[in-house]
């Protein structure tokens, strides 16, 4: 499960390699909004990712208390967008350094391997 710490949730990744490597990250709706922003800006503007990425309904922030259901439907558009991304021929340079294995975050206790690493499935739970 995700943590909600004070007024905010932080939205629980799990990244799992082809290689079958697994590992957690944790990041704030702030954070996934400001990963999506970069992507939109740095992509060509014709590409079959630009598309897919501007047109994709990402969720609005809100403010005070988030209710269970908007957790939910943040939770499914989240995982739609990851999806997403993974499929795209061409995947945006920013997700390999967005979904990278901090060292104490590492679900099996074992050192990060290289930058080069790029998830082939993605499980968001919070």
């Amino acid at each position: 499960a995700g943590k909600i710490v004070e007024s905010y949730i932080d939205y629980k990744l799990s990244i799992t390699t082809y290689g079958g490597k697994t590992w957690i990250i944790y990041k704030t709706y702030t954070n996934l909004l400001e990963f999506h922003k970069t992507c939109k800006k740095n992509n060509g503007k014709s590409s079959q990712r630009s598309k897919a990425i501007d047109h994709f309904p990402f969720p609005s922030k809100t403010f005070g208390k988030t209710s269970k259901k908007v957790q939910d439907q943040r939770k499914n558009a989240f995982q739609l967008y990851f999806r997403l991304l993974l499929e795209l021929e061409t995947r945006p340079i920013e997700l390999q350094t967005f979904l990278k294995e901090k060292k104490d975050e590492s679900s099996d206790g074992t050192p990060s391997n290289k930058q080069g690493l790029i998830a082939g499935r993605l499980g968001l739970t919070f």
